[in-house]
C-alpha cells in the first residue's frame, strides 16, 4: 500500500513493542502469537516496522497518539514526530489517562501541527541489506514445513529470519507463505 505515495504517516491509538515497562498492552503484531521481532537484530514493533516501509518509499512519520511508552519509542527514530500522550502506563493493563475529551483535543491538536510540518519531517529509513527475525510465543511453534518458505531460515522451533536487500524485500519474505 505504501507504493501510492502517500504524504505522511500518522498513528492514532499506537501502543508500544513488546517487552517495554509501562506500555499498555504493549506488543509486536500480535500478543498471542508473536513474543519478539528483530530488524537488523534490533528489537521492533509496529510503530519501527511502518516507519520503515514508509521511509523505503519517501514517506515521512508525522504523528503518533497513544501512551508514553509508544511515544517515547517514535521519538528515539524520528525526533522531530507530533506526539499526543494520552495516557500513561503503570502496568500491562492499567494507566492513567487522560479524558476522552481532553484526548480528543490533544490529538487534535497533534494532528493539525502535524500536517503543518509535511515536507520538514524527514522519513525514517533503514539501510540495507535488512534482516527481520521473528520469534512466535511458545503456543505457535513454526510448522514442520517451515523450511520450504522462501528465504527462510529457521534458528530454532519458534525463531524464524528472512534477509532481503531492503525493508520492503525482507518484509515481502516474511509475509509471503
Amino acid at each position: 500500500m505504501m507504493e501510492r505515495r502517500f504524504s505522511a504517516v500518522a498513528y492514532v491509538g499506537q501502543h508500544s513493542k513488546a517487552n517495554i515497562r509501562g506500555g499498555i498492552m504493549a506488543h509486536s503484531y500480535s500478543s498471542l502469537g508473536i513474543q519478539n521481532m528483530l530488524l537488523n537484530g534490533k528489537p521492533v514493533g509496529e510503530i519501527e516496522v511502518i516507519a520503515a516501509m514508509a521511509g523505503h518509499f519517501g514517506t515521512p512519520v508525522i504523528m503518533l497518539s497513544g501512551d508514553q511508552a509508544a511515544a517515547n519509542e517514535i521519538h528515539e527514530i524520528v525526533p522531530d514526530v507530533e506526539v499526543a500522550v494520552v495516557k500513561e502506563g503503570i502496568g500491562r493493563y492499567t494507566c492513567i489517562s487522560l479524558s476522552a475529551q481532553a484526548a480528543r483535543e490533544l490529538i487534535r491538536d497533534a494532528a493539525g501541527k502535524s500536517v503543518g510540518r509535511i515536507g520538514m519531517i524527514k522519513p525514517y529509513t533503514v539501510k540495507g541489506p535488512v534482516t527481520l527475525q521473528v520469534e512466535y510465543t511458545t503456543r505457535n511453534s513454526l510448522p514442520v514445513d517451515a523450511e520450504v518458505r522462501t528465504g527462510a531460515e529457521i534458528l530454532d522451533d519458534r525463531t524464524i529470519r528472512f534477509k532481503g536487500k531492503d525493508i520492503l524485500e525482507a518484509w515481502r519474505l516474511y509475509r509471503s507463505r
